[in-house]
């Protein structure tokens, strides 16, 4: 049986140190932002075969919509690298622009398609205003699940009321 270690958290050093975090440093530092041999090492050591990785809460939901929009972008980019170089061993959840909501679900949009990731997690209750029905280019729909375009959904894990809990879903979701 597969271990598999959910919730696991990377960040890039552009998020965590910017002006914009107001001083705020996660305090496992350079831990997040090791997305190979020593990650590796600590997964083997803990007997854990596959993370599900996911921005920390240093993340650009604090940031202005553009810059968020941006960060959001290259954090996913990153993920999605590191998801390549290590694909037995990586999963994704995306980081989301929440500032900016139909931002938010082109960007889930885009990594679910180009990069497989699994879905999102946002890390802070009531990211979306209401209501929570956003207009794509393409579509309108509830930013909690994200269209595969086959007429099923892919669970997104976004909260759009006070509360963030798991996944309804459970491990279809990070699997």
């Amino acid at each position: 049986m597969r271990l598999i270690a959910i919730e696991e958290h990377f960040n890039l050093p552009e998020i965590e140190t910017a002006p914009e975090q107001g001083g705020r440093i996660n305090p496992a530092g350079d831990l997040l932002y090791d997305l190979d041999d020593g990650r590796l090492a600590s997964m083997d050591a803990a007997g854990i075969d596959v993370q599900v990785l996911s921005s920390s809460t240093t993340s650009v939901q604090y940031f202005e919509p553009a810059r968020s929009v941006e960060l959001a972008r290259k954090a996913n980019d990153h993920l999605a690298a590191a998801i390549a170089r290590h694909p037995d061993r990586f999963y994704g959840f995306a980081t989301l622009p929440t500032p900016d909501p139909a931002a938010a679900v082109v960007e889930l949009e885009r990594v679910v398609r180009d990069y497989h990731f699994k879905g999102a997690m946002p890390t802070r209750p009531g990211q979306f205003s209401t209501p929570t029905t956003v207009t794509s280019s393409r579509r309108s729909h509830s930013p909690s699940r994200r269209p595969d375009g086959d007429g099923t959904s892919t669970p997104a894990c976004i909260p759009s009321d006070s509360s963030c809990r798991v996944c309804s879903t459970g491990s279809r979701v990070c699997i």
